[in-house]
């Protein structure tokens, strides 16, 4: 993460633990501080049921206008699809998205201690 730090980069995390409170321990604990969501302590929660989540943990690669571009990556291979994505946006003039944010903006999304969508986004296979 830390060598993303300067890019146009969001990591998001979705977490479906029952216990709240133990959660936010957790987190604090394993050092989790991107953003990231509660699904109402279920794994059947209306995150992981929209973005049909079947298991755990799931990744998804958005593009910067919401599209999946990749799924299931781990190690070097996520690796160079951030960098793929990000070398993309570069290339592209910016626009803002319906939050307004830079379209220049990748977000990485994925299920339990990892990273969710966020809530404008639907999943979209291209």
């Amino acid at each position: 993460m830390k060598r993303l730090a300067d890019e146009p980069f969001a990591l998001l995390g979705i977490n479906s633990d029952a216990d709240r409170g133990a959660l936010k321990k957790t987190l604090k604990r394993e050092n989790i501080n991107w953003r990231s969501w509660w699904d109402l302590g279920s794994i059947n929660g209306p995150i992981q049921t929209n973005w049909q989540v079947a298991q755990r943990p799931t990744i998804y690669v958005l593009d910067a206008k919401g599209v999946i571009r990749f799924k299931d990556l781990t190690g070097d291979e996520l690796d160079e699809a951030i960098d793929s994505l990000l070398g993309e946006q570069r290339d592209q003039p910016s626009e803002l998205d319906p939050l307004g944010m830079s379209s220049a903006w990748v977000p990485l999304c994925s299920t339990v201690h990892g990273h969710a969508p966020t809530p404008w986004m639907r999943p979209q296979l291209k």
